[in-house]
């Protein structure tokens, strides 16, 4: 997310991003069907993320704890001097983001995420699926 785009994304990052995670989905199918016995498991972590970034509510109720400008995404801790005026959360568990920084709320979300989360999430085995093949 750039504070300068108006809380948008930068479009050419996440169109690689995407053309990364289908090009890797591609050619892990590949070596499953060349290699027997071989597992794999994607996270769409970009997706998982992007979707609490846009709906904040909906996961933990808003989007940058720290920061100052659009959905405070500039300068926590007052910029590169110091000298900026920032806002400071009272409870950065209500929050996606400290900063540029995933808040322990969000960090446990994603982890619960890949250890049991759906296919369309993690797939197309989770990491709890991965402990039942042993």
């Amino acid at each position: 997310m750039r504070p300068e785009l108006n809380g948008s994304c930068v479009k050419s990052f996440s169109k690689h991003a995407n053309q990364h995670n289908k090009a890797l989905s591609v050619a892990l199918k590949k070596l499953q069907s060349r290699l027997p016995g071989f597992k794999y498991s994607i996270v769409y972590y970009y997706h998982a993320l992007a979707n609490r970034i846009k709906n904040p509510t909906k996961y933990v109720g808003e989007v940058i704890c720290c920061g100052s400008g659009l959905d405070n995404g500039r300068n926590c801790g007052g910029g590169s001097n110091g000298t900026q005026t920032y806002n400071l959360c009272s409870n950065r568990n209500d929050y996606v983001l400290f900063g540029g920084h995933h808040t322990q709320k969000t960090n446990q979300q994603l982890a619960q995420l890949f250890w049991s989360g759906a296919p369309n999430v993690i797939g197309p085995y989770n990491v709890k699926q991965f402990f039942e093949f042993v």
